[in-house]
């Protein structure tokens, strides 16, 4: 297993950096008893804003420790966004672009002979061992 964001810092970036989304979330607390009568409902339209909601009672059932209805909610928005390095990278952008850099940093890995990382690599990491 490769993984492109543990590989780029070590190499100092020195093949580029690979473009990669970001997550936001905006949670809510709403004086209803549904949002949307789901955990989770994903958005793929282009007028959405967000890529999904999640309203986190329906992962219980919507009830309480007595089996009581909830009278509220509280759900979170996910929004998709631009990733900055130093931000936690959630999904790689995958194109002709993308792949074709991170062919060039697994192939410089592959040139290593220690084919694992330990938080000794890098100076301050909370990575413990990968192993590939």
């Amino acid at each position: 297993m490769y993984l492109p964001v543990l590989l780029m810092p070590f190499y100092e970036y020195s093949l580029g950096e690979l473009e990669y989304r970001k997550v936001d979330f905006v949670v809510e607390e709403l004086p209803i008893e549904n949002y949307q009568g789901n955990a989770a409902v994903n958005y793929t339209d282009e007028e959405s804003p967000y890529t999904r909601i999640i309203e986190h009672k329906w992962f219980t059932f919507g009830k309480d420790l007595e089996g009581k209805d909830i009278p509220t909610t509280i759900i979170s928005k996910e929004y998709s966004a631009e990733w900055k390095r130093g931000e936690e990278p959630y999904y790689p952008v995958n194109d002709e672009k993308n792949q074709t850099l991170y062919q060039q940093y697994k192939a410089l890995f592959r040139e290593r002979k220690k084919r694992y990382f330990s938080a000794d690599d890098w100076e301050s990491t909370s990575t413990t061992t990968w192993i590939w």
